[in-house]
């Protein structure tokens, strides 16, 4: 037995229920496209408006998100690990990885990302690990683990970490924006198809000869 058996008398009361509950379900689709039409009419800061979204009103213009999410309690011991197994300790890994000359650089990439961009541009911190990640490959690349003028080495280093990031951030802070004016606006359709064949704007010549 199936299930139209089981539940109906015949498969004319099977086909009036399906009837009735798929109208049922029309009305209840329509009722719902109403209500949103409703509800974003009527709302006037909505950041989703005529199929697209919109950064007019102030809150939208402001809104700030974190990137990322990650604790920056092992700086302290990002000094220790850092060169692990490749290089010994100096005084250089020391003070170049230390927390305080990472903070530095998180200061000097902010601050000269603000001046690369016309004062447009105003960054929060970036990413410790990633930042990290580019100190050691500046630190064993050029890295010199002189005895003397600590600081000279650490100013040069620090220099070749924050010219590798301000550009690439510049980068990604410019095609945000450009993405932001871009999913303001509805997408452009594609023109229709012309033909270039000029033949359809001349005429056949009759032939005298057949």
């Amino acid at each position: 037995m199936n299930f139209i058996q089981q539940n109906y008398s015949n498969s004319g009361a099977a086909a009036s229920d399906y009837y009735a509950r798929d109208a049922e379900f029309d009305a209840y689709v329509d009722d719902q496209l109403n209500h949103r039409d409703i509800t974003s009419a009527s709302s006037a800061d909505s950041r989703v408006a005529r199929g697209y979204v919109t950064l007019e009103n102030a809150q939208d213009m402001n809104d700030t998100f974190n990137l990322f999410k990650e604790h920056n309690n092992n700086n302290m011991n990002y000094a220790q690990e850092a060169i692990v197994n490749i290089h010994s300790e100096s005084q250089l890994s020391q003070t170049y990885f230390s927390k305080a000359n990472v903070d530095l650089i998180q200061d000097m990439i902010r601050y000269q990302v603000y001046e690369h961009s016309n004062k447009q541009h105003v960054i929060n911190r970036q990413s410790d690990t990633e930042l990290q990640i580019i100190m050691r490959h500046f630190y064993l690349t050029y890295g010199k683990n002189q005895s003397d003028n600590i600081a000279k080495q650490v100013a040069e280093l620090n220099t070749y970490v924050v010219n590798e990031c301000v550009p690439m951030i510049l980068s990604s802070v410019e095609q945000y924006l450009a993405y932001r004016i871009r999913i303001t606006n509805n997408p452009v359709p594609l023109e229709l198809p012309q033909s270039m064949n000029s033949s359809k704007h001349q005429s056949l010549q009759p032939n005298h000869w057949l």
